[in-house]
């Protein structure tokens, strides 16, 4: 071999050995595990990939307002996807807690026992993938099998939600990146991992466009997709739909939840009843949830009485009677009815402006008590060990003492001493002690003695609700909910279907926890296995404060 032949072959030689030499370097040099470490998905696929947020950001991955085609790389299967665009917009600085919650570490296992509850009938996307059917809705995520004839309707083979790994029910797309299929919420891309969905925060999407299309069954038409020659079609509040040759068939299951935002729950007649925002009430039963028909959409509060289930709506008073049929309360007249109470014999019912006494079991007449102490944002009312109180927005906490045939009206708000003029909720245990939920002060108690202590330093400050339990108290807030026990620990509750929580209810040994995205069910027993994360200590237990109630008729 030539001489110049024989320098060139070990100059090539030394340089290969010095790229092995140096990757090897890399593989063992801290910095790297480091990143391994702090980026764990980076982790499992080998250094080389990217985690999903990444991936999807590096790819510039986006799905129109048109329609996009999907096609698996393997077969001939083609989706035509109708849905708004899939890039992120970075969140405004101003966001509030409740739409700006963190995304949850998810467990690596699911407990069995529970179970979320949600309304899956707004489809926002779908795809096929590995011979299924993926549908992307507004409660949780579908699959659907594709085997049996092609006049067969694909059967629902499984539900994705928060107990498998989602942050969060309400899914805006679906798509496949490198053949993985991932599920877009407002706050995080998640990909599935084998019989989970595992999370990576993502930029916030930008809140959905208002769009106008075809309509089908009723109801606006969000997506289209054909296989074969099935067509698929989703709709806004109708659910999913096989459109054959002949009639259309739905294919969403039934006796779903009427909505996912809870706002109310009460045990009447050893059933659960649930009162919504926006679809009215409903009735849990053994194989699903039954909707009641009522002339009502928006429910704000509901109480369990010998003479029936009452309902505080938007469009006043209504009644549950034995017989199933609800009708107005003749006796109020008031619209926007906002609380309920009842204490054995007279309900008590909140608007903004007044609070009522009605007549139900052979208590005192009906009567209306206009403005008590000057408030003009009544939100709630309880009773409780003989005492009533009230909740307002403007006037804080108002106790209700007796006199004569009323009540003097005494309000505790900033100016009294309270941290807060805010009250969003109040609930009266069976010693007379009031418990406030404020806007953004956390939770407040008023005892016997008119002395204010502020509790649950671990609570988050935005509250929601607040209710009694013979464990201690419930407290639901802007960003996840928690039980504050008889001994002043205080205990979150984990898998929520989202962060704000409006109603928790105890019925039949399970706990039931009432959001904005869904229904959680849990036996009571296993409800409370997470601790809270310890805030600051400027909302110390101790903080203690004595109040001067101010007289205002």
């Amino acid at each position: 071999m030539r001489p110049g032949f024989r320098y060139a072959g070990g100059l090539l030689g030394g340089m290969l050995a010095g790229v092995v030499f140096a990757g090897l370097m890399l593989r063992l040099w801290p910095a790297p595990l480091a990143l391994r470490r702090a980026c764990p998905v980076m982790a499992e696929r080998g250094a080389s990939s990217p985690p999903p947020a990444l991936l999807a950001a590096a790819r510039t991955v986006a799905l129109d307002a048109g329609a996009v085609s999907v096609a698996k790389p393997e077969g001939p299967a083609e989706a035509s996807v109708q849905g708004a665009a899939l890039a992120a917009a970075p969140r405004s600085p101003g966001a509030s807690p409740a739409i700006g919650a963190a995304v949850r570490p998810t467990p690596a296992t699911a407990p069995a026992v529970a179970q979320v509850w949600s309304n899956r009938h707004h489809i926002a996307s779908m795809l096929v993938h590995e011979e299924s059917l993926w549908v992307a809705t507004h409660g949780g995520v579908e699959r659907y099998g594709l085997d049996g004839t092609r006049h067969d309707a694909p059967k629902l083979a499984r539900v994705y939600t928060t107990l498998d790994g989602l942050d969060t029910l309400l899914v805006r797309h679906l798509v496949l990146l490198d053949d993985e299929l991932h599920a877009r919420t407002d706050g995080a891309l998640c990909s599935l991992r084998g019989e989970r969905f595992l999370c990576e925060p993502a930029p916030s999407l930008p809140p959905a466009a208002p769009v106008t299309g075809p309509r089908f069954g009723g109801a606006r038409e969000t997506a289209r997709l054909a296989h074969g020659v099935r067509r698929f079609v989703g709709t806004a509040g109708r659910g999913l739909w096989l459109d054959g040759e002949s009639t259309p068939r739905l294919m969403s299951a039934p006796r779903q939840v009427c909505s996912n935002h809870i706002m109310a729950m009460a045990s009447h007649r050893g059933a659960l009843y649930l009162g919504s925002f926006d679809e009215g009430l409903c009735v849990k039963r053994a194989d699903g949830f039954e909707t009641i028909r009522v002339p009502f959409t928006m429910v704000n509060a509901l109480v369990s009485t010998p003479r029936g289930l009452y309902i505080a709506t938007g469009r006043g008073l209504f009644v549950l009677r034995d017989d199933g049929r609800v009708r107005a309360v003749k006796a109020l007249r008031e619209r926007g009815t906002n609380g309920l109470a009842f204490d054995g014999r007279s309900l008590f019912v909140t608007t903004p402006g007044a609070l009522h006494r009605v007549r139900v079991d052979g208590g005192p007449p009906t009567r209306s008590w206009w403005m008590p102490a000057g408030s003009r944002s009544l939100q709630r009312v309880a009773v409780g060990g003989g005492k009533l109180w009230l909740a307002s927005e403007d006037r804080g906490a108002i106790f209700a003492r007796r006199q004569g045939r009323g009540y003097l009206f005494e309000s505790f708000d900033r100016m009294a001493g309270l941290p807060s003029s805010w009250a969003l909720d109040i609930s009266v245990d069976a010693v007379g002690r009031a418990h406030v939920a404020t806007l953004r002060d956390g939770l407040v108690t008023i005892d016997r003695r008119r002395r204010v202590r502020r509790v649950g330093s671990s609570i988050e400050p935005w509250l929601l609700h607040v209710s009694n339990s013979s464990r201690g108290m419930w407290v639901g807030s802007q960003a996840g909910a928690a039980l504050l026990d008889r001994e002043g620990k205080t205990v979150a509750l984990a898998d929520l279907p989202d962060g704000r929580v409006h109603a928790i209810a105890e019925h039949e040994a399970h706990l039931f926890v009432g959001t904005e995205v869904g229904l959680l069910q849990r036996p009571l027993d296993l409800a409370l296995d997470r601790p809270a994360p310890q805030r600051s200590r400027e909302r110390s237990n101790e903080t203690e404060l004595v109040a001067q109630g101010s007289h205002a008729g």
